[in-house]
């Protein structure tokens, strides 16, 4: 928010606003990663969390890429990013439990 100049989570418009604990779990968050000056009042980007917030991913795996960026193996480190940031295939919805029963039985009699 504080990117796009839209102001204070406080004082934003939300149809149904965020619980006050997250918020400032983020908040502290944000400070611990640089990405903001720690301090009451408004909330200030530093350099790094207007890199950050330019990245679309979750800003601790965003901030891990930009000390690659800065240590050389930004390469590498995008490789266990992508990993990191991507749903365990091992999970599934309750709902979808039986279909994927289904399935996992015919790979088996497949042989796979």
């Amino acid at each position: 928010m504080a990117a796009l100049d839209l102001g204070e989570v406080a004082g934003f418009p939300f149809v149904d606003p965020p619980d006050s604990r997250r918020v400032a779990d983020g908040v502290r968050l944000l400070e611990e990663l640089g990405a903001v000056m720690p301090g009451h009042g408004k909330t200030r980007l530093t350099d790094v969390g207007r890199k950050l917030a330019r990245l679309p991913v979750d800003p601790r795996l965003g901030r891990i890429i930009l000390e690659a960026g800065r240590n050389g193996c930004v390469s590498e480190v995008l490789i266990i990013a992508a990993a990191l940031s991507i749903q365990d295939p091992r999970e599934r919805p309750a709902e979808s439990r039986e279909a994927a029963d289904a399935m996992h039985a015919r790979l088996r009699r497949a042989g796979i």
